[in-house]
């Protein structure tokens, strides 16, 4: 796992999904014209996979998932159901 510490406990981190994408694909520089594959998943990861994807000289493609929400906080998700039935859950939280 890649992390930024300075980016800890901060709401806001970045000012844009290009913003996003451009700290990210610094971060996996190291991945420049591999054979990695970046997926974004719609709607919001897509634009920030792309920006990665581009810098990085990566294939770009799209994960169609679900994100499972809780009921409380639905930008906080505790899994994904992808398009072919296949379930993931973050069995640690």
């Amino acid at each position: 796992m890649l992390e930024l510490p300075a980016l800890h406990n901060r709401l806001c981190v970045f000012h844009d999904r290009t913003l996003a994408g451009e700290v990210l694909a610094d971060m996996l520089s190291t991945y420049r014209g591999s054979n990695a594959l970046v997926f974004g998943i719609p709607a919001g990861g897509v634009p920030v996979a792309a920006v990665i994807a581009r810098a990085l000289a990566l294939p770009l493609d799209v994960a169609v998932v679900s994100k499972l929400t809780l009921p409380w906080n639905t930008e906080a998700g505790y899994g994904a159901l992808a398009f072919d039935g296949t379930l993931r859950l973050n069995e640690s939280s």
